[in-house]
């Protein structure tokens, strides 16, 4: 942040409110690659921790197709759940944090919220 103007209301409107909100767009930039959304989308039928089982020794073939294709599934199955339950709670959390933003955005075009940084950088410059 630059060197505060002597008029606190032309500091707080031209230098703090518009640093205030691209931190905003950058922490929210951050918490989307955080959740990973459309990772969990990509993979979401992906077998749970990657659990398979790819190839069946000799014995009863029908039996070890039938034992092979129920652990792939329900390993699938898992996998989806666990992820859609993770989807699910990222869209909450993104949407409390966009809410939670907006919310921070409007309190902070009071002035009265940045006077003690306006203060410190005021005193900062001073003493400097």
């Amino acid at each position: 942040m630059d060197l505060p103007n002597s008029n606190y209301f032309v500091w707080h409107y031209t230098q703090a409110l518009p640093y205030f909100v691209s931190s905003r767009l950058e922490k929210f930039r951050q918490s989307f690659v955080y959740f990973n959304l459309s990772g969990l989308l990509k993979n979401l039928f992906a077998p749970y921790r990657r659990l398979t089982i790819a190839k069946t020794g000799p014995g009863d073939l029908i039996g070890k197709f039938i034992d092979k294709l129920s652990f792939n599934l329900i390993s699938r199955t898992i996998g989806a759940v666990v992820r859609i339950i993770f989807l699910i709670i990222g869209a909450f959390g993104l949407v409390l944090f966009v809410l939670f933003d907006l919310l921070a955005i409007l309190f902070y075009l009071l002035p009265i919220f940045s006077l003690p940084k306006y203060l410190s950088l005021r005193n900062q410059f001073v003493l400097d």
